[in-house]
């Protein structure tokens, strides 16, 4: 049963599946509100377009007929003519238009969680009042069972990190040297957390500064800010380059002492073969 399902993606894939016993899901997507980020993730999707398929995985929330859905809190029922109800209402469109739509809201209480959606790409009118009676229902318990599924996802992750911190402390309390105690620390913090990075920073005598004492990643030890070890790891690893990992960090903190510390974006370039 749909409620009774304790992990995101097996929902939405049920979710699906209940659908399509009841109505054309030829073209059928799962749209998901991310309001930190004030995106709508396309979490589940099933196409014909090609255009849906490549464009349709992040798009902004204000944008489209889901950003519409989610922000009037109500179900869109287009049976033709979807570019013209779109610009009637101005909708700025994503993805491949549609010769008709039908999309409505995944809510639980007065919290919006996303769209639940079906479209044709050839046939007008293929959808009425009864389908969209029809997906409501079934979007109405897919969002009660994935807020229940991303509850337990919460409880299931904070329960993993209780455990992890009293391994952390349990394993510090057996080293006596400050110094390795510091290390192993971060070190364990990193592993456990699964943290990208990690330091213990302590106050001078002075106390003016706070001194870094123990990294646990390069982005520490060669001063490089998070968003270039990413970029730049990232590059290496396309190239094929990976392996020579430390010497490349070593080589941007060598040019970075050299110029000054004004380093801020570093590419790689392939040496292009004659012909």
């Amino acid at each position: 049963a749909l409620t009774a399902q304790l992990d995101v993606d097996q929902v939405l894939e049920e979710a699906y599946r209940g659908a399509s016993r009841l109505l054309d899901t030829t073209n059928f997507f799962i749209g998901l509100h991310d309001r930190d980020r004030d995106v709508i993730d396309f979490a589940f999707q099933v196409t014909e377009s090609e255009i849906d398929e490549e464009e349709l995985t992040t798009v902004p929330a204000d944008r489209g007929l889901s950003g519409y859905i989610i922000r009037n809190r109500e179900s869109v029922l287009i049976r033709r003519d979807v570019l013209k109800w779109q610009k009637k209402h101005g909708i700025k469109a994503v993805g491949e238009p549609a010769a008709s739509w039908l999309g409505v809201p995944l809510i639980v209480g007065d919290q919006v969680l996303g769209v639940m959606a079906i479209q044709s790409f050839t046939t007008p009118d293929l959808f009425d009042e009864q389908d969209r009676d029809l997906l409501t229902s079934i979007a109405n318990q897919t969002a009660i069972a994935l807020q229940s599924a991303r509850l337990f996802e919460e409880t299931q992750r904070r329960a993993s990190q209780l455990t992890a911190a009293a391994e952390v402390a349990r394993d510090a309390t057996a080293i006596l040297e400050v110094e390795r105690l510091l290390d192993e620390t971060v070190h364990l913090i990193s592993e456990q957390f699964d943290f990208y990075h990690a330091g213990v920073f302590l106050v001078d005598e002075q106390k003016e500064y706070a001194v870094l004492q123990a990294p646990s990643s390069e982005v520490y030890l060669h001063e490089m800010p998070g968003g270039q070890y990413t970029n730049l790891r990232e590059q290496a690893r396309a190239l094929g380059i990976e392996q020579n990992w430390p010497q490349i960090a070593e080589t941007y903190a060598d040019v970075n002492d050299m110029f000054g510390n004004i380093v801020k974006e570093l590419f790689f370039h392939r040496k292009r073969s004659p012909r």
